[in-house]
């Protein structure tokens, strides 16, 4: 199955992973939550790599990387290539009927909508 990098990280974000739920429903949300963390570790090092690539250099809060002008125009389009890749992952989308009574937000549909299936 295809998940784009930044769906990823939305479903990652959920609240769900703190609710109770259906034990086969749990188990696949934690293998999900952990191919999904994986992914976004090899995410970041790249994300790290462009910004060393391009000279990057960290604000004296440590709050952002600062470029010049044409290395941030090179490098915010490079993160967003990066970030909106998909990536094969291999999974089986989780149908909504396994969340039994547990009560899913609009939120939180619409964070796992890349993994759900009906």
């Amino acid at each position: 199955m295809k998940v784009k990098i930044s769906d990823m990280q939305g479903v990652l974000t959920s609240s769900v992973f703190n609710k109770s739920l259906p034990v086969k429903t749990s188990y696949a949300l934690a293998k999900i939550g952990k191919l999904f963390s994986e992914e976004l570790k090899t995410f970041e090092e790249q994300r790290m790599k462009i910004i060393q690539d391009h000279n990057g250099k960290l604000t004296e809060d440590g709050s952002k990387y600062e470029f010049t002008d044409e290395e941030r125009d090179v490098v915010d389009k490079a993160i967003n290539e990066l970030w909106n890749l998909e990536v094969e992952v291999a999974m089986d989308p989780i149908s909504i009927a396994g969340f039994g009574s547990t009560e899913l937000s609009p939120n939180d549909l619409s964070l796992l909508s890349p993994i759900l299936t009906d």
